[in-house]
């Protein structure tokens, strides 16, 4: 099993230069996604070429910004209520890779980016 796994992280990180499934690495929102039987043409569109996602489509589930910020409203500062407007989700937030802290350029606030 530990074979397969390893050989799987390989390929990912061959194809799209990011690991999954290991339990070193912290979960991708691609995990967090498949979890909750969201599939890839929910974002992606049902094409055999995938399109790229724009903020459209994350807003479409997720709510608008005023929703987010209501959401993160105890952090503080809140990420989704500040002073860049209303940024696009991948400024942070990434599917097939780590997410990150994009305030962190200028600001050392601990954010844990989901």
């Amino acid at each position: 099993m530990r074979y397969w796994i390893g050989l799987f992280n390989l390929a990912l990180l061959l194809f799209t230069g990011t690991f999954s499934l290991s339990q070193s690495s912290p979960p991708l929102l691609i995990d967090t996604h498949t979890k909750a039987d969201v599939e890839c043409k929910a974002c992606h569109g049902a094409t055999d070429a995938p399109k790229p996602v724009g903020m459209d489509v994350c807003i479409s589930c997720h709510g608008g910004y005023e929703k987010l910020a209501e959401q993160t409203k105890t952090v503080t500062p809140n990420p989704h209520d500040n002073h860049l407007g209303k940024p696009e989700c991948a400024t942070c937030h990434h599917i097939h890779k780590p997410s990150e802290d994009g305030c962190r350029a200028c600001h050392e606030w601990g954010y844990k980016t989901p």
